[in-house]
């Protein structure tokens, strides 16, 4: 379900909004973390400077050029904009700001 406050996915998105915050410039979802092993890094290797990724993922990238119009992330004004692109978001827009009492949840 969108928009629950608990909800988790693996998945991870990112976005860039257009200035005035109603369209994206661009969306991005795949299954990689941020890390050297999803996304790889140039290392000296026996044949010259190559690129060594040890992770392999998945991801989609949309930007407007690409679908032909805008990109809108779901809300509940979002349906019937003529030449849109509903981006359906499993959190809200603009997701609360980590305040100073907040600790990061990990795990070994």
């Amino acid at each position: 379900p969108l928009h629950k406050k608990k909800n988790v996915p693996h998945i991870k998105s990112y976005y860039q909004l257009k200035p005035g915050g109603s369209d994206m410039e661009w969306f991005m979802m795949g299954s990689q973390n941020l890390s050297k092993a999803a996304w790889g890094e140039i290392i000296n290797g026996k044949y010259g400077k190559c690129l060594r990724v040890l992770s392999w993922e998945l991801g989609v990238f949309v930007a407007p050029s690409l679908v032909g119009g805008r990109l809108v992330p779901f809300t509940e004004n979002s349906h019937g904009q003529e030449g849109a692109t509903i981006i359906p978001l499993p959190y809200a827009l603009n997701p609360e700001r980590y305040s100073c009492n907040d600790e990061p949840w990990t795990i070994d």
